[in-house]
Formats: C-alpha cells, structure tokens, sequence
C-alpha cells in the first residue's frame, strides 16, 4: 500500500480555504488522466488515485502561494500516473518563463548530436560571423559553454519592454560586463545561444526545434503565435490558449522566456532527458550531453543548496539526485534519476508565487513516498 503524509496539524484552515475556493469559482480538480502516457507504457502498482489525492491534499493544506499550481503531472517509468489541474486543464497552454532555457540547452544538445555545432568550445566570434565586424574582443571569444553555464560575463538583464531592433547586435557590441569565468544569472547568453542556433542550422530557432524536437515527440507547435516579446505580459498574449514562442524585434526568438506548452507537452521534454535522449527508440540527443547537462558545472556552485549545469538547475531532493528545468511563478519539469520519475509543477503569475523550495518539499512529502 502506498504511504503518504498527511497534515492534520493545519487541518484548521482547510474549511476557510474551500469557502474562498468556492467564492472564487475554483474548478475542481480533474480525475487521473485518461489519455495516452508520454512514453511507452509500462506497469506500475502505484495506486493513480491515491497519488493524485496526496498531491491535491499538500496544496489544499499547504502555505497559501501554493495556490498559484495550475497542474501537477508525475510520470513513472513512462507511465502518467498522476495529472492534477486547478483553475485549468489539460488543455491550457501557458508560459514556462525561464524553463525556456532548457529547451535552449536541450536544442543546443541536439545541434551537437546532429553536428550542426562541432563544440561547446566555439566561439561567438565563429558562429555569428554576421556580427563579427562589430563585436567587442571578449564578446569574440566567449565560447558555447560558457554561455550555457551563465559564466559568460553578461550580467544585465535585458529589458524587453524597452527592447529595440539590433538586440542581438547590440549586445555583442557592448560585451560582457564583467571578465568571464564567474556565474551570474542572466537572460543575456541563452537569447545569444537562440541566435547561434538559428544560424547554425540556417533556420528559425522555432523551425530548428520543431523539426528536430517538437514533432519527433508529438509536441503540437502548429499553429504558433510569435508575437513580439516586448509584450509577453500583455493580455492579449496572456490569454492566447495556443503554442507560442515570441521573437525580439529582429526575429529571433526568445531564448530566455517567451515559449508556451501545456503541462503534457512539459512532461515529455522531461521523459526525453530521463531517457538519456532517446525518444521511442531514436536518437534525439547524446546521453553525455544530458549527463554534462545535469550536472554542476560551476565550481562556486560546489556543496550549495542548488548547482547550475547547461541551463538546467540541479535541485537536490531530501534523499535522490535531481534536476530542474524552472521557470518563474512557479514553471518546473524535475527529473529524477533514479526513481524513473519526471515531475511537471505549471503554475498561475501571481504576484506572490512559491519557492523552488517549497515545490521541493512538495515532491518529497506528497510525491516521493507514492513512487517505488
């Protein structure tokens, strides 16, 4: 029988949190899901039911930014065994914020299985030979990997409100803004990586990822809105329910945020890193590059809570290895090892959204105990 915590101790507030549930029209959480699993199915003894009622019973229990979680999805040994939705449904699309940064590393990842990049060790000098004339001497020499593991130098955040044509240009006439080698978060090098991508494969970074990820896993791109990223958090963008990935003022698109997946299309990006690359038998991408990937590949990262690979958080949990692909307000794909498991957490923007701590504890309270 499957075990699994329960919180009496806060079971006070569960009737104050229906009522407001019920005054805010909250739709009910749907049932486990019916359709095809991501990957081959394969049999489980985990009761689907149960697994499902832990999760919806953390979050109704839990600290009140945890109701931001718009779906819950785990998967097991390529079998969907919980898909728990709030305020939404398995049909919603919504953006993963910075989780689009995996799937730039992801692509990166692909380019090198297929050769279209030789190494993580070219230089932007090399790859965006269109910029060449104009780049400062540090922007030349910074390398693949060094934008892929934030330790390229760049450390603004480019406002893409106030974004202008030439984006792409213009940062690499500036330079970094400090000498490489030192991690500093930044949306900078992962919109970089989105261009080398285009170029590369002489195609759209859209178009490069669509014939060589999206339709290889049955991730429906089409039709795609690709409105400009200056307006992300505008309401017409906000409430298109449909796949969408934004372009900057010249084209390319975002690298940093900007792309839009339901929770099922999340999950199977996870199943494809839990495979090794391996996608119902293909070979999408190099098992050393998801191994590279998924693990800390900053030295001053070394010990700490959190470790930082190629655009892939690595996210410890209480008792097993695993990593994260995070997005802000709360976007998650984790994947864990050893248990065979990926777990998609899609949340509503709200201003106060939880901590990758408290998803965290989450999974290791109400998820981990379900799973064998």
């Amino acid at each position: 029988m499957m075990r699994y915590r329960r919180w009496s101790a806060r079971s006070m507030i569960v009737a104050p949190f229906l009522a407001v549930s019920v005054a805010c029209g909250a739709q009910p959480v749907s049932g486990p899901a019916t359709s095809a699993p991501p990957t081959a199915v394969a049999s489980s003894t985990v009761p689907r039911a149960a697994l499902g009622t832990a999760i919806d019973d953390y979050i109704a229990h839990g600290s009140l930014n945890l109701q931001n979680i718009r779906a819950v999805l785990v998967s097991q040994r390529g079998e969907l065994l919980a898909e728990r939705y709030y305020y939404s449904d398995a049909a919603a699309y919504a953006e993963i914020h910075s989780a689009t940064k995996s799937v730039i590393s992801t692509l990166v990842g692909i380019a090198l299985t297929k050769g279209d990049l030789r190494s993580l060790d070219q230089t932007l000098g090399e790859l965006l030979p269109q910029h060449r004339s104009v780049m400062s001497k540090s922007s030349a020499g910074t390398t693949v990997r060094q934008l892929l593991t934030m330790t390229g130098g760049w450390t603004a955040f480019y406002d893409a409100d106030t974004a202008t044509p030439e984006l792409v240009r213009r940062v690499l006439m500036a330079g970094p803004e400090v000498e490489p080698g030192t991690f500093v978060y930044s949306n900078v090098g992962p919109h970089l990586l989105s261009a080398v991508l285009a170029q590369a494969a002489g195609m759209s970074t859209l178009g490069y990822a669509r014939r060589e990820l999206f339709d290889p896993l049955g991730i429906n791109s089409q039709p795609a809105f690709e409105g400009p990223i200056a307006q992300r958090d505008s309401p017409e963008v906000v409430s298109t329910n449909s796949f969408r990935w934004l372009r900057d003022p010249d084209g390319v698109h975002g690298g940093s945020y900007g792309l839009a997946l339901t929770a099922r299309d999340m999950i199977k990006i996870g199943e494809l890193w839990l495979n090794g690359g391996v996608w119902h038998g293909r070979r999408i991408l190099d098992a050393d590059y998801i191994t590279q990937a998924s693990t800390n590949q900053v030295p001053e990262l070394a010990g700490k809570i959190r470790g930082y690979g190629y655009l892939w958080w690595v996210t410890p949990l209480a008792t097993h290895r695993a990593y994260s692909a995070r997005g802000r307000y709360g976007q998650l794909i984790t994947v864990v090892p050893d248990l065979r498991a990926v777990i998609v957490i899609s949340s509503r923007t709200l201003d106060d959204p939880p901590s990758i701590e408290d998803h965290l504890a989450m999974m290791d309270a109400a998820i981990v105990p379900g799973l064998s």
